[in-house]
């Protein structure tokens, strides 16, 4: 009797230890899984931060590039003012899309396109003949505006990747 007592006693543990470990083992993967999807799914937000970063730089800097490249063509004697105007929209556009779409971060923009503004009116008329004068100080604020922004830019990038990898690149 006391043999079938422990084999009683065995067939009972094992038992437990069965349904325990049918409990536990898909308990332990789908923790895994959720680990997993939760990495990916950061993965995927960090990549489409620092895409959005990418595009506000970008449009800044096409803006940037555009108004100096205008400014010193003659005075922007190679463009109708009309032509002047619709890029600078365009440039406009593009550049509060770009920073709209990083307040989905919770990254604010704030005035750093005031300079932009100043200097597309001084392009402007210096492209309609209103003045001759080289818009200088307004570009040179556009340009330090600018120097600030991508500061800041690199400075959330490398908040959300490896600083190595934003650092790097800054040498390349």
């Amino acid at each position: 009797m006391d043999g079938a007592v422990w084999a009683a006693i065995g067939a009972t543990a094992g038992a437990a230890l069965t349904a325990l470990g049918g409990y536990l083992g898909p308990v332990r993967a789908a923790r895994t899984e959720a680990r997993l999807q939760a990495a990916a799914l950061r993965e995927r937000r960090e990549a489409g931060a620092v895409e959005r970063l990418i595009a506000i730089r970008s449009a800044y800097r096409d803006w940037d590039i555009y108004l100096f490249q205008t400014a010193g063509s003659y005075g922007g004697r190679g463009q109708s003012p009309q032509t002047v105007m619709d890029r600078v929209s365009e440039l406009r556009k593009a550049a509060l899309e770009a920073s709209d779409a990083a307040m989905r971060d919770g990254w604010w923009i704030g005035s750093e396109y005031v300079p932009f503004e100043a200097a597309s009116a001084q392009v402007l008329r210096l492209a309609a003949g209103e003045v001759a004068a080289y818009p200088s100080h307004e570009l040179d604020d556009v340009r330090q505006a600018r120097s600030a922004l991508n500061e800041r830019i690199l400075e959330r990038m490398a908040g959300l990747t490896d600083e190595v990898t934003v650092l790097r690149g800054l040498r390349e």
